[in-house]
């Protein structure tokens, strides 16, 4: 059996802190996500942009504008923004 971890300093044997707490029942799971804009009040964001951030699995998000990234609006492949072989990759 292969097991792949996010923590690769870290040994079979070894306990390492958790770069994220615990997710509870209901609540988004953390992560970087890939979403294109549907609609926006912000300078900067227009409707059918690509934004990368940290937004969580989900659906539908809203956000402020900080820690986003605008990718632009002609993406081939928006998924390759997290990385072509995945986060770690």
């Amino acid at each position: 059996m292969n097991i792949w971890r996010l923590t690769p300093i870290c040994g079979p044997d070894e306990r390492c802190a958790a770069y994220a707490a615990p997710v509870a029942i209901g609540a988004v799971m953390q992560g970087g996500s890939v979403a294109q804009v549907v609609t926006s009040h912000l300078a900067g964001f227009s409707a059918g942009d690509w934004v990368l951030g940290l937004n969580g699995w989900q659906d539908y998000a809203l956000s402020d504008g900080s820690g986003v990234t605008v990718l632009g609006s002609d993406l081939a492949d928006p998924s390759r923004a997290l990385g072509i072989l995945g986060g770690p990759g």
